[in-house]
């Protein structure tokens, strides 16, 4: 077989790392990335819900009604639930506006009662996970599943999505694809050398005669410059 003497200039400027890579490659694999992380993230945004108020919870307003129901407070002039409700129930009012959802972040409805603490606890602490809750990057696309305790409403994600699975799946030789899968095992066949595969470097024998390289893939043979030959 031929000693490898040297290599080309314009043989050794095709390797180098700046020419390597297919960048069509590169972009299906930044797609598939980006799918993979923003799935993780919109399913962490899907489990981990906004925490409910405290003060809804201990039911303050109905304490604060109590209170001015109560003597003295119910007997002084100018009415003490009015001043209560002014000094402290409207402000109140203004504060639970931030947790205009139902309780466990969203997952509960109904009357607040003074147990709401517990029943929210316990039933959260005993819901299991659910498959459902693991979407497909094709669901992710079709439906943003972070609904609660509002929709999120990201501007252009369906777009963006919709581009990511394009990007990531494109047909061979199609604008951003890849190109044809070509399998190799058939040659593996001892019995055949088949046909020799480029490496894309030129050979300089000492003589002055140059010729493509290039390797057998098959089991016992080797490439004498033209083709592939069994020991």
């Amino acid at each position: 077989m031929s000693v490898l003497a040297g290599f080309s200039s314009a043989s050794l400027s095709a390797i180098l790392p700046g020419t390597s890579c297919d960048v069509d490659v590169m972009d299906i694999m930044e797609a598939k990335a980006w799918m993979e992380g923003k799935r993780e993230m919109e399913a962490a945004q899907l489990l981990i819900l906004k925490p409910d108020s405290v003060l809804e919870y201990s039911c303050f307003k109905t304490r604060l009604q109590q209170l001015a129901s109560l003597p003295p407070w119910s007997n002084i002039e100018g009415n003490m639930g009015t001043a209560l409700n002014n000094l402290v129930g409207e402000p109140t009012d203004e504060f639970l506006k931030n947790f205009s959802h139902g309780l466990g972040g969203g997952t509960h409805s109904g009357n607040v009662t003074c147990d709401a603490m517990s029943a929210v606890w316990e039933t959260l602490k005993c819901n299991n996970m659910e498959k459902a809750d693991f979407w497909t990057f094709q669901e992710l696309l079709d439906k943003d599943p972070r609904v609660l305790p509002k929709a999120c409403n990201e501007g252009m994600r369906t777009a963006t999505w919709d581009m990511a699975i394009l990007s990531s799946n494109t047909e061979p030789d199609a604008l951003g694809g890849v190109d044809d899968f070509e399998s190799y095992l058939k040659r593996m066949n001892s019995s055949l050398c088949g046909t020799p595969i480029p490496t894309g470097l030129m050979v300089f024998m000492p003589k002055g005669n140059s010729y493509a390289d290039a390797v057998c893939s098959a089991p016992g043979c080797y490439y004498n410059g033209s083709s592939c030959n069994k020991r």
